[in-house]
């Protein structure tokens, strides 16, 4: 089923829900039987060992060869594999960032790259709570009329704000930047470089509100970054190839 969304930049973007979100469909298949366990599958494809004794504790039921999980235990044995598909997106985001934001046209061009939500796009303060936030959301904001962009800001030019932590009552900040002149990140703080161009709260207020969008959440995010990545080293050897002269 595809779902058609609008991003922070007012572009239409769709997310196919079979391939992106986990079946909630608590009857699953059995496919195999040990003394213990029941290897079960679920519609989305995936498989978990079920302890048999649960059946009967929880008075689950099986017709054929479909057991219907209770609510709790689905949530349980299929939907916490979403920290482990989560903890591989957040190693391989960590790993190839200045790469994927070398590219953030294709991140913008694709609803499941838009909606990747590495734990590394957080920010906050003090008083204030914490808040995380969708990498296409951000990138939404990479303009030059953006509030968030800084023609230069402490000796560096072409700066993207992409995170902020702080105390506004304090005003001490750390800040993470994308820098397009320099093709990586900045990090400032106000120890090193001094307060911000505007006070820390209303920053963090109006950073907050730009990127608080209410945007579905994909369940199988290292897919999704495999995929992207995918498609980056493509477009690079693509350019090489058209332009070879670029490899001397």
């Amino acid at each position: 089923m595809h779902k058609e969304f609008i991003t922070n930049g007012n572009n239409a973007l769709t997310i196919d829900l079979n391939q992106w979100k986990m079946s909630r469909n608590l009857s699953c298949k059995i496919l195999e039987e040990t003394a213990n366990y029941f290897l079960i599958e679920n519609d989305s494809g995936e498989q978990v060992e079920f302890l048999k004794s649960l059946v009967s504790s929880n008075k689950m039921s099986i017709a054929g060869n479909l057991l219907v999980l209770s609510e709790a235990q689905y949530l349980s044995h299929f939907i916490s594999l979403r920290k482990v598909q989560n903890a591989k997106m957040n190693i391989q985001f960590e790993d190839n960032k200045n790469l994927i934001f070398q590219h953030r046209e294709q991140i913008l061009a694709k609803g499941a790259y838009y909606l990747l939500r590495p734990d590394f796009l957080s920010s906050g303060a003090s008083h204030m709570g914490s808040f995380n936030y969708c990498l296409g959301a951000l990138l939404d904001t990479f303009h030059c009329e953006s509030p968030f962009y800084f023609q230069e800001l402490a000796g560096f030019k072409k700066m993207y704000l992409v995170k902020l932590s702080g105390s506004v009552l304090s005003g001490v900040y750390s800040a993470t930047f994308w820098s397009d002149d320099k093709g990586e990140f900045i990090y400032l703080t106000s120890d090193s470089h001094g307060p911000l161009p505007r006070p820390l709260f209303d920053t963090m207020k109006s950073f907050q509100g730009i990127l608080n969008g209410s945007f579905i959440e994909i369940d199988y995010q290292d897919k999704a970054i495999e995929n992207l990545l995918m498609d980056i080293n493509n477009t690079e050897l693509q350019h090489v190839l058209v332009n070879p002269n670029k490899l001397l």
